[in-house]
């Protein structure tokens, strides 16, 4: 199994290297680094059932594919406001490959070594996804920390991959137009509270162009959830490349994304008279 490079349009800063210098293992192992810049932290303290989001940790996978185990290296992770940040590196567990790609699921509380105080770390959760093409997506970090702070990495960008279906408002009798060919990327930013939605092969109803190229609905203003995030927006004008088209003019869009789950995304074009539907799983 193959470990590639993200297509150009979904890079999420996934940096794949060999480990083949002296201080890592020779076998057949890669090492994927996940810049701080590019995820943020969802802790969930379960004691009065708060939420914080927090600024992205440095995450380090080592995974040795001769052995079909995970080592995840943590770094600056802070899941407590008012606490330092804290690095600590988990040791080698077995992952399992599925029909998708492969995950890691470890319920067993591990104690690690922080360099202040010890921590246990609980319910270990780590997702990748192959794609079609032979590359593959992180999609999943998630633990406990000491049984009672629920930490999701909550990536900047999101890929999505499912069925689109829009139907005509007038008509809703009539058979719909459904396609699975439409590829969504969700981008997020907790500075402005917005996130931008890119489609591409965007394809609403029969006769649609095929050539369009990305479609992007941009600042959509954006509330964090218990397991991800939502978004919606009353009226929108989409951009293709960097021109917008009114023509294709939008309505009371809306979506909401489970963290390295699902997708869920509506909207209604006026012109076309159609209600669109999308349903997506990350990819």
């Amino acid at each position: 199994m193959k470990f590639l490079r993200l297509l150009p349009l979904l890079i999420i800063g996934l940096i794949i290297t060999s480990c083949n210098n002296d201080d890592t293992p020779k076998e057949n192992s890669q090492y994927l680094t996940i810049s701080s810049t590019l995820n943020y932290v969802s802790v969930i303290d379960d004691s009065d059932n708060s939420q914080e989001i927090f600024t992205g940790a440095d995450w380090g996978v080592l995974v040795n594919l001769d052995r079909s185990t995970l080592q995840l290296y943590v770094n600056s992770l802070q899941y407590l406001p008012n606490e330092h940040a804290v690095s600590f590196t988990l040791p080698e567990l077995r992952m399992e490959y599925t029909s998708t790609g492969w995950k890691l699921n470890n319920p067993q509380s591990i104690q690690v070594e922080t360099g202040v105080s010890p921590l246990n770390i609980s319910d270990l959760h780590v997702d990748f996804v192959l794609r079609n093409d032979g590359s593959q997506n992180l999609v999943t970090i998630a633990f406990t920390i000491n049984g009672r702070y629920h930490v999701n990495t909550l990536f900047t960008h999101n890929q999505f991959i499912g069925s689109t279906t829009s139907t005509d408002i007038t008509n809703p009798d009539d058979a719909p137009f459904t396609t699975n060919q439409s590829r969504y990327l969700v981008i997020i930013d907790k500075k402005t509270m917005k996130a931008e939605v890119q489609i591409a092969n965007p394809l609403f109803l029969n006769g649609m162009p095929t050539n369009l190229g990305i479609m992007r609905f941009k600042d959509i203003p954006m509330t964090f959830t218990d397991d991800g995030y939502r978004f919606a927006i009353a009226n929108l004008t989409p951009e293709i490349g960097e021109d917008p088209y009114p023509a294709f003019a939008l309505t009371d869009i809306n979506g909401t994304v489970v963290a390295g789950k699902t997708m869920k995304l509506n909207f209604k074009c006026a012109r076309f008279n159609r209600q669109v539907e999308v349903n997506g799983t990350a990819y």
